[in-house]
């Protein structure tokens, strides 16, 4: 994150708390024992001073870095952090304002869940600090609750550390304190639409139950794929099963991430999966199994095969393909700037992609077909 973008959040943090101050000097009601008052007044003027988040509950800690151009997750190698998600804790913290005192007895916290954090803990502790590490911000977040003043306000009961006095406040604050929240997850975002072709490669050793199969389609956006080399007896068992791995792509996501470097030499080939469109892009899925874990390396690439792979071709290609699902064809440039994207998301990772999508990506060919003619169930 660029200096000048959180000198900007800063100035329009201060714009925001200025005007609730005037505002709340109009209703004498509102002081700081029975709630009303930010709970970090000083806060918004040191958002540019942010360098370093770190985010601690009862299952671990995690450390969110600033670098040159953004942020990037210290137990993760220094893989990219969401901006959005550091946005909106800093805001968040600055706007977190007190709605009522609620108990400074320790024996009481975790009914709030506002206890200090330790293994087991149900609280949630946000830290920030600036380059030299000392201390801007510092609060325990507890239970959260639907806000009682109307526009979806959320209330949360929260703590400042070190603090006896817990306090129900009211915010944007999010506690995310799971590291994947962080995390830039989406890798590949391909429309199924555009696949003309998918080639599965089990690892040589997988024997006979996972044999190579193809996927195809003749032209974009219309009907299902086609499974090659059913045997004569056997039919596809269910042609959305067929088109979900065609549809892999779609939105591809990452559970954790490793750097390529250390993919060791030993690491077990599983498969490759290979998706081909129809203008020209060639994503590789490259799943390899490491200390229990399947990694996922992809790489993306021109497809000279296409028939969209030329100008002329890919001009041809999209007036022949319907409106609609399939007129999404992208021209050469496109592509070109596409491949750039994924790219640079994924050359230098590895990557234990979502549940649902390696499922997706390992299905055998045996898992999609059946007999035509399969034996009834005796009565």
């Amino acid at each position: 994150m660029k200096n000048r973008t959180l000198a900007v959040l800063a100035a329009v943090t201060v714009v925001v708390i200025v005007g609730a101050v005037i505002v709340n000097t109009r209703k004498e009601a509102f002081t700081t024992g029975t709630g009303g008052a930010f709970l970090l007044p000083d806060f918004a003027g040191k958002l540019n001073d942010a360098a370093k988040i770190v985010v601690a509950s009862g299952a671990g800690s995690f450390t969110i870095v600033r670098g040159d151009k953004n942020w990037t997750i210290a137990e993760k190698y220094g893989y990219p952090a969401k901006y959005d998600v550091v946005k909106s804790l800093l805001l968040g913290l600055a706007e977190l304002k007190t709605v009522e005192a609620k108990t400074a007895e320790p024996s009481l916290y975790p009914q709030l869940e506002v206890e200090d954090v330790a293994s087991g803990a149900k609280s949630a502790m946000v830290t920030v600090e600036d380059a030299k590490g000392a201390t801007l911000a510092s609060v325990i977040i507890g239970k959260e609750r639907f806000g009682r003043g109307g526009d979806n306000a959320t209330e949360v009961y929260v703590r400042k550390a070190g603090d006896k006095q817990s306090w129900l406040a009211t915010g944007s604050l999010q506690r995310n304190d799971d590291v994947k929240q962080w995390m830039r997850r989406d890798l590949v975002s391909v429309d199924r639409e555009r696949v003309r072709e998918v080639d599965v490669t089990p690892a040589g050793d997988a024997g006979d139950a996972d044999k190579p199969y193809q996927l195809t389609k003749e032209k974009a956006g219309e009907g299902d794929f086609a499974l090659e080399g059913v045997p004569p007896d056997d039919k596809v068992k269910a042609p959305y099963e067929v088109d979900s791995i065609a549809g892999a792509l779609g939105a591809l996501s990452a559970d954790d991430v490793l750097p390529a470097a250390n993919l060791r030499a030993d690491a077990k080939p599983i498969r490759k999966v290979e998706f081909k469109t129809f203008d020209g892009l060639s994503v590789v899925v490259q799943l390899y199994l490491q200390d229990g874990k399947t990694w996922a390396k992809i790489i993306a690439a021109s497809d000279a095969t296409a028939p969209g792979a030329s100008a002329e071709q890919a001009a041809a290609t999209a007036s022949a393909a319907p409106t609609g699902a399939g007129s999404n064809l992208m021209t050469p440039d496109e592509v070109k700037h596409e491949i750039e994207d994924i790219d640079g998301r994924t050359k230098d990772w590895v990557f234990v992609l979502e549940p649902g999508d390696q499922t997706t990506l390992e299905k055998k060919f045996t898992d999609l077909i059946e007999p035509k003619d399969k034996a009834k169930p005796k009565s």
